[in-house]
């Protein structure tokens, strides 16, 4: 029964497939060293999936008690924690599974693998596959033990090579010999303990040396100096003026108030400081400049202050409009590239109305 469980596990449901895709995983994290526990145990599930009836899936500490170092026993403890919530689905979607293919009736021979497989899949760490008279054996013994318990006789001891076993509670001594007990059975390949002793040196140094290495080995960075401290140091050194040799700066104030003068229709000049109009660019065209010049007399004083666009915002003190917009309305003038709207919509009235400029064009 157990070869036609193979045969049909494997032909029609392909499970070889399954195991070497396992089998193959399962080396890949051997080979990253750090998850060497995680694949030992995949490793061990593949080959558990090329005969699935024949074998069963048991612990290591099952058939080695006390074999694992302390080390390698608590890298693998915090492996098993990392996997705990990925197994833990993996499991959930097994049982599902299984659940189905019972229902299918057909599938039950596969829903009896993926069950023997659930609980492996949901702790693979310290897993070992072996035949299944062997798990029968360790069964017999685990339940020896627990009869042994409740009858409150002392645990009886596993026969080793060349020595008698410890008697247990009836009378009779058993006596195992190297001649009379057949040699150890390999169940794959596994990890020798200076193995295990490497790997679990081997791996917090490993990753230690991945985190850690580029902050202790990688280039200082380089310490950044204020300028104002590295100013002192490439200066050159000059000779020492005297402040009554340096000329003042001359201040130009924020604004200006006066009578003012036309340079053209664009610039003002008031008090001797030359004010271009903010927004406006000049024409070139004597009536429109002697218009323009005839309009500030009228006007009288201006006020001019700076504009955020450049240039300057020049006001009529008498009749308070804008001197650009003025212009601009009058055709004394053309809007500049970055004049304010309301300097472009006055440029656009006096188009309509043919003035200034406009009218000549």
């Amino acid at each position: 029964m157990r070869t036609l469980g193979n045969i049909l596990w494997h032909f029609p449901f392909l499970g070889f497939i399954n195991a070497a895709v396992t089998y193959l995983i399962g080396l890949l994290f051997t080979v990253t060293v750090v998850g060497a526990p995680l694949g030992l145990g995949l490793m061990e599930l593949g080959k558990f999936y090329l005969g699935p009836f024949g074998r069963a899936m048991v612990r290591d500490s099952d058939l080695e008690p006390g074999a694992e170092i302390g080390l390698w026993k608590a890298y693998s403890w915090i492996i098993m924690i990392l996997w705990f919530p990925f197994g833990l689905l993996l499991a959930a979607a097994m049982v599902v599974q299984a659940f189905l293919l019972c229902c299918t009736i057909i599938g039950i021979p596969l829903a009896i693998v993926v069950a023997k497989a659930t609980g492996t899949v949901f702790n693979p760490v310290g897993k070992r596959c072996i035949s299944v008279a062997a798990a029968q054996e360790l069964q017999h013994r685990a339940a020896l033990r627990e009869l042994d318990g409740f009858a409150g006789r002392p645990a009886r001891s596993e026969p080793t090579l060349g020595q008698p076993a410890a008697p247990s509670g009836s009378d009779t001594v058993l006596n195992v010999h190297s001649d009379d007990r057949p040699a150890p059975v390999s169940h794959g390949p596994q990890l020798s303990k200076g193995l295990k002793i490497g790997l679990a040196v081997g791996i917090p140094l490993v990753l230690a040396a991945v985190f850690l290495g580029p902050k202790l080995f990688g280039p200082s960075p380089k310490a950044t100096v204020p300028a104002a401290t590295l100013q002192p140091q490439i200066q050159k050194p000059t000779s020492v003026v005297p402040a009554a040799a340096i000329p003042p700066v001359k201040q130009i104030p924020a604004s200006h108030s006066g009578i003012p003068d036309i340079l053209d229709t664009a610039t003002l000049s008031v008090n001797g400081q030359r004010l271009p109009l903010a927004g406006l660019r000049p024409v070139e065209m004597p009536q429109a400049a002697a218009a323009a010049r005839s309009y500030l007399e009228q006007a009288g004083g201006v006020t001019c202050e700076q504009a955020p666009v450049g240039g300057w915002r020049c006001v009529s003190q008498s009749k308070g409009l804008d001197i650009a917009e003025v212009f601009a309305l009058s055709g004394f003038a053309k809007a500049a590239a970055n004049a304010p709207d309301f300097i472009r919509n006055a440029e656009g009235m006096a188009r309509e109305n043919r003035r200034g400029v406009w009218g000549a064009s």
